[in-house]
């Protein structure tokens, strides 16, 4: 057989090699048009080169997020805020409330709400960094003491490690705080705007490819959240009144951070555990370190295997081992801030997941459901 007689044959070889992309009408929309052209290229590059390239981008988003993460706290913050008032805002829609009231009143519980808890923060930790040197001394000589009788050493390192460690943590609040009085009043102005970007979503742009499935996937991610709010509030109700009643030096304080840094599953409170654990065994010695030790754990031990599980659904929970890489990968991307947004950013990535077929392995690594 010639050459001339085989290139028809090889001519369509090569065109059923190639990939088949169904062909875009004119009645696709521009978006899945230029997405379908994307995979077209997508499919012509090498495995290696696309694996480089995504790397590529990847990095250098990351990057991007580090660097502008002064900017971006705030604003991950506020509508973080906003996520978590969108249901008390539908419940009082759809008890009978004046709609012309229901927007203004939500919007100066917020700002009152969290402005008064956030002073109340401040004014604490105020006074805890006025008297940090004295609180300080008093938890390394404690340390040192636990040491020495465990036979840990008696050269003072470990001491003055559990003193920075403290001093770390009580200067890390004060910006936290900062950051939290901008993001309070931009988030009033994102729910003013809240009814109309719903309207937008829930009308023009339910078609988007990825953005028409945003109202069903923020549905299930607020519910989630709310039902955190509540577990929470009661967790920083409950330590607070607790740490109070043993002595511990500003138990509201305490009692706010073991609220907050329960939206971290599992490893959250055991953070927020520390400076209180420090100050007991400063004040009253191992037997009361060790009794909040105990206590932290099986609060902690019943509220994310019984409570929460029990109210948010299996559907919803997270691996232990991805929320602990999580709370890491956005504590060092975003800073303190990153503690508290883990866990949503968390769910959302786990809820977007689960509405492809695609994706949803991804769902299943991420959460505790086997199918």
């Amino acid at each position: 057989m010639t050459a001339e007689t085989n290139a028809p044959l090889l001519e369509a070889t090569n065109r059923a090699a190639e990939p088949v992309l169904p062909a875009p009408d004119a009645a696709t929309p521009n978006l899945e048009r230029s997405l379908l052209s994307a995979l077209g290229m997508a499919q012509a590059i090498s495995p290696p080169l696309l694996s480089l390239a995504v790397f590529v981008l990847v990095g250098g988003a990351l990057a991007m997020l580090r660097i502008g993460s002064p900017i971006l706290n705030p604003i991950i913050l506020s509508v973080y805020i906003v996520t978590l008032t969108l249901p008390i805002y539908r419940r009082l829609k759809r008890s009978g409330m004046n709609p012309a009231f229901v927007l203004p009143l939500i919007v100066l519980l917020v700002l009152v709400i969290g402005l008064g808890l956030n002073l109340l923060a401040w004014l604490s930790v105020t006074r805890l960094i006025q008297g940090l040197g004295g609180y300080t001394n008093v938890i390394q000589d404690a340390v040192n003491a636990v040491a020495l009788q465990a036979g840990l050493g008696a050269d003072g390192e470990t001491g003055r490690a559990a003193a920075r460690l403290m001093a770390s943590i009580v200067l890390s609040i004060a910006p936290a705080l900062t950051s939290i009085v901008f993001s309070l009043i931009l988030s009033a102005f994102l729910l003013i705007e809240a009814p109309r970007f719903g309207r937008l979503l829930n009308t023009s742009m339910k078609d988007l490819p990825f953005i028409g499935l945003t109202p069903e996937v923020m549905n299930a991610a607020v519910t989630y959240l709310f039902v955190r709010l509540r577990i929470n509030t009661l967790t920083g109700l409950i330590t607070g009144l607790l740490f109070w009643l043993i002595g511990i030096p500003f138990a509201p304080l305490w009692g706010l951070l073991m609220g907050v840094m329960s939206f971290v599953p599992y490893i959250g409170m055991v953070v927020a555990t520390i400076p209180v654990v420090l100050l007991a065994l400063a004040g009253s010695g191992p037997t009361m370190a060790i009794g909040v030790v105990v206590g932290i754990t099986l609060l902690n031990f019943a509220i994310e295997n019984v409570v929460a599980p029990s109210l948010t659904g299996k559907s919803l929970s997270l691996s232990p081992a991805v929320v602990i890489l999580s709370f890491a990968f956005w504590i060092w991307l975003l800073g303190a801030i990153g503690a508290i947004v883990a866990m949503p950013i968390t769910v959302l990535l786990m809820l977007t997941c689960q509405r492809y077929e695609s994706t949803r392995w991804v769902s299943q690594l991420i959460g505790t459901t086997d199918i």
